[in-house]
């Protein structure tokens, strides 16, 4: 799941360089906000059956409060806002300032943002298959039903 999200921010990157290298910075954005207008509508045509025999409980606030309390969920949600805000803060802040100014053309940041995602969509393939315990996953996920319920 997470290598598909990291895979398809190396191909938005590398499709926006080269988009905005034909018709400038605007058409990103502008192509992000047709195709997410698309999506919404498309999503408006999602049937999901309902069943009569099962009753879902809507889920409460005072649940979710209580999941969003969890000691280990808030540590590790707080260090992966921390690695990230510096990762991206030096990838696409400081690094591009700074090969610019050294001599390398905008063309050469292409490479150097591949230098860095590469790396980044294959630790997140390996990382869910071998650094991932299963059980300690099964657990967190029933305590949160628990919780819910």
């Amino acid at each position: 799941m997470f290598f598909a999200v990291v895979l398809a921010q190396l191909m938005g990157m590398s499709i926006s360089g080269y988009i905005v290298d034909k018709w400038g910075w605007h058409a990103p954005f502008w192509i992000g906000g047709i195709l997410g207008m698309i999506g919404v509508i498309l999503s408006l045509f999602i049937y999901e059956p309902k069943d009569k025999d099962i009753k879902q409980a809507s889920i409460q606030m005072k649940d979710l409060i209580l999941v969003m309390r969890e000691p280990l969920l808030l540590r590790a949600s707080l260090l992966s806002i921390l690695a990230h805000s510096i990762i991206f803060t030096t990838m696409f802040g400081f690094i591009p300032m700074y090969v610019l100014q050294i001599g390398f053309y905008g063309n050469d940041l292409s490479m150097i943002v591949f230098s860095f995602i590469i790396p980044h969509v294959l630790a997140t393939l390996f990382m869910e298959k071998l650094f991932v315990p299963e059980i300690a996953l099964a657990e967190i996920f029933i305590k949160f039903f628990m919780i819910v319920r």
